[in-house]
């Protein structure tokens, strides 16, 4: 008897809650809805068409992924007023954006980071009349992302920001690809093209 105890204890103490893949909108009518009501390690599967949305992580480890790619994936501004979407509690490496384009923002960036380094991937960040792109002390990874005509930068903000950029794509944006207001050695990963679109522009 003793030892069957010892045995349903391990059992049930090795138990762990899987991750969920939570379907927008078959499930959740808006992506919002779906970062709600995820917990730690799930995937919202947003599949294609438009919507018209501001979106907001939380702080959540969770996977925000196109199930069509960004082609036919699009996060429009519903509030011109702010980011599309925003990392802003903390978000790590593993809270990653994936296969999206987000356009059309008048008052706000396209995506907003602020002391959060997430993931964002295979994305286009577009028609933003501000910045396309700005993150403020992070470390965002930036990787095979296409910035298009975005008013004004793909900014890097102050000493503490130390981004990671690596293949993206800079199309007809309205000033330059992108400003540095931090010091050069913050810089961990520049791809050669970008370095080609800074001294064309002279940054």
């Amino acid at each position: 008897m003793k030892w069957l105890a010892v045995l349903t204890v391990v059992v049930f103490t090795g138990v762990t809650a899987s991750a969920t893949t939570r379907n927008v909108p078959a499930q959740y009518v808006t992506i919002q809805a779906g970062i709600n009501a995820a917990a730690t390690g799930d995937t919202v599967l947003v599949a294609p068409g438009t919507y018209t949305e501001n979106i907001s992580y939380g702080g959540k480890a969770i996977v925000i992924r196109s199930s069509g790619g960004r082609d036919i994936t699009f996060i429009v501004a519903a509030s011109q007023a702010t980011p599309i979407v925003s990392f802003t509690s903390g978000e790590g490496i593993g809270r990653v954006l994936e296969g999206f384009t987000d356009r059309n923002v008048s008052g706000s960036y396209c995506i907003r980071c602020s002391g959060s380094s997430p993931t964002i991937r295979s994305c286009t960040i577009a028609n933003s009349r501000q910045d396309g792109l700005n993150p403020v002390g992070n470390a965002p990874v930036v990787t095979g992302d296409t910035f298009q005509n975005n008013a004004k930068y793909l900014v890097w903000q102050a000493a503490a920001s130390n981004p990671r950029l690596q293949k993206n794509t800079y199309i007809g944006n309205g000033v330059r690809a992108i400003r540095i207001t931090s010091a050069p050695g913050k810089w961990t990963a520049i791809n050669r093209k970008l370095m080609r679109t800074m001294c064309r522009t002279g940054c």
